[in-house]
C-alpha cells in the first residue's frame, strides 16, 4: 500500500513559513500559484516546509495548490491551499483629526479602537475600510497615549493588532519676554 497523503493547514497571509505533513512515498512536493510552480519544499520526517511564501501569494484570491509528486513524477496529491486575510493596515493619526480610517482583511469581523489598554470604540466599516469618528476630544487626547487597532473575528478572538503612530503637527514655541536693548 502506498502512502500518497498531503496535508496542511490554511495559510494566513503575510505569513513567510507554511508547513504541512506528507505521505511516505511522495517524493516532492510543489508550491503552484495561478497555475504556475513557485516552488519546491524543503522535507524530512513526514513534513514539508515552504519559505517566502509573501513573494508569490499576494491576496486571498490567488489560486494556490500543494502538489505531491512521486518519484517517477507522477502528481499523486493536490489539494488547494485555502487562504485567509488577517491583514490590518493601518497609518499614522493626525493629533486633533476626529476621524481615522484603515482597511482590513476578509477573516476579521470588526475592528476597534483601544486606548491606554483599553477599548474606547468600534468602527464602522464597509467593504474592508474601517473608519472611527469622534475621536477629539475625549478618546485620544495627546500624543502620549498608546493607541492601538485591533481586528477580531464574530466571536471577538484578536486576529490582529498594530500600534498606530501619533503624529503632533501642533507645534509650540515658548519665549522669554525681551526687553528691548537687552543682549
Amino acid at each position: 500500500m502506498y502512502d500518497f497523503s498531503l496535508s496542511g493547514s490554511t495559510y494566513v497571509l503575510d505569513q513567510a513559513v507554511y508547513a504541512g505533513s506528507y505521505g511516505e512515498h511522495i517524493h516532492t512536493i510543489a508550491l503552484v500559484v495561478n497555475k504556475v510552480q513557485k516552488a519546491t519544499a524543503t522535507k524530512g520526517n513526514g513534513m514539508y516546509t515552504f519559505t517566502n511564501m509573501t513573494a508569490w501569494i499576494k491576496n486571498n484570491e490567488d489560486m494556490v495548490e500543494i502538489v505531491g509528486i512521486d518519484a517517477q513524477g507522477v502528481v499523486r496529491k493536490t489539494y488547494p491551499l485555502s487562504i485567509k486575510d488577517e491583514r490590518l493596515l493601518v497609518s499614522d493619526y493626525v493629533l486633533g483629526e476626529d476621524t481615522y480610517q484603515g482597511t482590513f482583511g476578509g477573516a476579521i469581523s470588526k475592528v476597534r479602537l483601544w486606548v491606554d489598554g483599553g477599548v474606547k470604540q468600534q468602527a464602522q466599516t464597509s467593504q474592508g475600510t474601517f473608519t472611527f469618528s469622534g475621536l477629539v476630544p475625549d478618546v485620544i487626547k495627546n500624543d502620549r497615549v498608546l493607541l492601538e487597532i485591533v481586528g477580531v473575528n464574530s466571536n471577538y478572538v484578536e486576529l490582529a493588532r498594530r500600534v498606530v503612530p501619533i503624529v503632533d503637527y501642533h507645534l509650540r514655541l515658548a519665549t522669554a519676554t525681551y526687553i528691548l536693548g537687552s543682549p
